[in-house]
C-alpha cells in the first residue's frame, strides 16, 4: 500500500484517488498493482494524462534549479506562503 500514506485499500480507482498518487509514482514508490493501475488509468483518462504530465515537467525543471538560480524575493514569496499553508493545516 505505497509509503503508508494513504489509507486505501487495493488500486486507485478514481480520478481523485490517481493525482493523489502521482508523486509517488512519478518517485517510483508505490507497489507494482497500484502503478500499474494509475498507468492504465493515465492511458484512458486524458484529464489526469494532461495533469501527469505537467506535474512531470515542473518535477523535472526544478530538480535541476539550485538556490542560487532563484531570486530572493521568490523564495521569500514561496517561503511565505508555504508557511501559511502548513498554519492553517496544523
Amino acid at each position: 500500500m505505497g509509503n503508508g500514506l494513504h489509507s486505501r485499500t487495493g488500486p486507485p480507482d478514481n480520478c481523485k484517488e490517481v493525482v493523489g498518487l502521482l508523486s509517488e509514482y512519478l518517485n517510483r514508490t508505490l507497489p507494482g498493482d497500484e502503478a500499474v493501475a494509475i498507468k492504465e488509468h493515465l492511458s484512458g483518462c486524458t484529464n489526469c494524462e494532461r495533469f501527469f504530465q505537467s506535474l512531470e515537467t515542473t518535477v523535472n525543471w526544478t530538480r535541476g534549479l539550485q538556490i542560487d538560480d532563484i531570486p530572493a524575493e521568490v523564495v521569500n514569496r514561496l517561503q511565505n506562503f508555504l508557511k501559511t499553508k502548513v498554519t492553517r493545516n496544523d
